[in-house]
Order: C-alpha cells, then sequence, then structure tokens
C-alpha cells in the first residue's frame, strides 16, 4: 500500500506520527509539497493514445499509478512563485490548481478528504444553511459587508453580537513578526460604529449565545468524538491555556484562561472581551 500525502513545506502537525504509524502496518508514504508547484516540482498528466501520471520532485520521479490512498492536509499552489506580473502570477496559481484537481480527480483511490469536500466543509455560509435544513438550531445570522445591515441586525440582538471569518481561517503577521490569528471576537459598541473598511470583506456577524462549555466534535465513520474546552472567551482558540478535558471526564481543575486579543480585518477593529461569552 501506497499514500501520499499532500501538504506543503511548512506543515508538520501530523505528518510524523501518521507515516510512522503507516510505516509500522508495512505501508509507504510519499509526499507532494503543493508549495513547490509548479516550480521545483512537476507534474506531467497524460491523456488519449497513453494514459498516467508522474510527480517529480528533484531527480525523484513518483509513477501516481501505484498510489493506493491519499491523505490531504492541504494546499498551496503557487506560493513560490517568482516574482512576475499580477495577471501571469494568477494565471500560473489557477493553472496548478486545475492541474492537482485533475491528478487527484484521475487517481480513483480513496481520498480523505476529496479537495471539493473539504472546500465544501470550510464554507460557513452554506454550511449553516445546511444545518438549518437538517433541523439544528442555529444562531441568528448575518452575512454582510454592509454596515448599515449589520447595525439594524446589531439592535435585533439585545444580548450582544459576535463576529467571525467568511474564510475558514485568517492569518496575519503583527509588526513584530508574530503570527497572529482572527478568531470569533465580540463586538463592542465603539467597533460597531467603526465599520468603515467592512465594504471590502464579507463577515459573519451573530447573536451572542451564552455557553457552560465550548463543544468540539469530530465524527469518524459511525464514531463521535466530542472535547469540552472550558473557557468563557469568545472563541476558546484564542487561548492556549484553555482547559480542554474529554466531555466524559470528571468536572473540576477549571482553569482561568481570561485573555485579551486584538485585531483587524479591512479597517474593521475587532476586540475580544475578557469574560465573554459566545455564539455557537
Amino acid at each position: 500500500m501506497t499514500v501520499l500525502i499532500v501538504a506543503f513545506r511548512d506543515y508538520r502537525d501530523d505528518i510524523p506520527s501518521v507515516t510512522a504509524a503507516l510505516a509500522a502496518r508495512g505501508a509507504r508514504s510519499l509526499r507532494f509539497d503543493t508549495d513547490t508547484f509548479p516550480g521545483a516540482t512537476s507534474l506531467s498528466l497524460a491523456y488519449g493514445r497513453s494514459r498516467g501520471a508522474v510527480l517529480r520532485a528533484g531527480d525523484e520521479a513518483i509513477d501516481l499509478g501505484s498510489i493506493s490512498a491519499v491523505w490531504l492536509r492541504g494546499f498551496r499552489e503557487g506560493s513560490a512563485l517568482p516574482a512576475m506580473e499580477p495577471d501571469f502570477h494568477r494565471t500560473s496559481v489557477q493553472a496548478a490548481e486545475a492541474t492537482t484537481t485533475a491528478m487527484l480527480a484521475g487517481l480513483g483511490c480513496f481520498q480523505l478528504d476529496p479537495r471539493e469536500v473539504v472546500r465544501r466543509a470550510e464554507n460557513k455560509p452554506f454550511q449553516l444553511q445546511l444545518a438549518r435544513e437538517l433541523g439544528l438550531a442555529i444562531p441568528a445570522t448575518l452575512v454582510s459587508n454592509d454596515p448599515a445591515a449589520v447595525r439594524a441586525f446589531a439592535r435585533s440582538c439585545p444580548g450582544g453580537l459576535v463576529t467571525k471569518m467568511v474564510v475558514p481561517q485568517f492569518v496575519r503577521e503583527d509588526g513584530e513578526g508574530e503570527l497572529e490569528s482572527v478568531y470569533t471576537n465580540i463586538v463592542t459598541p465603539e467597533e460597531l460604529a467603526a465599520l468603515d473598511g467592512l465594504h471590502l470583506c464579507p463577515m459573519i456577524f451573530q447573536e451572542m449565545v451564552p455557553k457552560a462549555l465550548e463543544l468540539r466534535v469530530t465524527v469518524v465513520g459511525h464514531r463521535v468524538f466530542t472535547a469540552a474546552v472550558d473557557s468563557q472567551l469568545a472563541d476558546a482558540r484564542a487561548s492556549i491555556g484553555a482547559a480542554i478535558r474529554a466531555r466524559s471526564s470528571a468536572p473540576g481543575g477549571r482553569t482561568d484562561c481570561r485573555r485579551s486579543s486584538r485585531t483587524s480585518c479591512c479597517g474593521c477593529s475587532i476586540a475580544s472581551a475578557s469574560n465573554s461569552a459566545a455564539s455557537i
């Protein structure tokens, strides 16, 4: 068995442990760092008189016809391209993404998870709509880049308002070279009055829902794994010191993880309060 791991060079988190587990079971693992394509890595797809796919990184050529399964951890095609005209750069990235997608579609093997499935899962507005259609309770939500519409929506939420990014993750470098992420944050009255940059980037706004615990649920096949995050921050991920425990464990050992984080997006300043509740 040969498993192709699709990631990028900076991705380290869980790949070593998985490759070790695969090796222990006699499986071979190969890695495709998408940030090196196009460029240091080349990909050739043959159609018509002959069929096949070959991935080449340096002197190593991988016949992708030998792949039994694919584990997708992330895509960054074109991120290592040299400086070029914006139109050429955009075309190169789009061509690389289309070629990678075609390669994966042509493998005909198990993939965890297919790229289109991941994109659908990461689309927060679509997932909210789907959850509602399935009968799940969701908080009142507005996705908008219209400051006036957001302020009107805020008046309908007497318990407060939180905001989050539409995209799955937004990371930027601060003035000191440190990476910072934009998480779910409470919108203060001052920030609600200063939404001038919002018209450049739609965001998600939701009524604030008080919480006892924040649940993170992972489903693998028919098995459900649930963890409770003991934090009263608007988004527990903003606090590295949040007390995370298995949902079935006994209560106790609460950690005080009040902390403030501040960042901004498109001119809309966002701040988290120190003892906030959260939306779900």
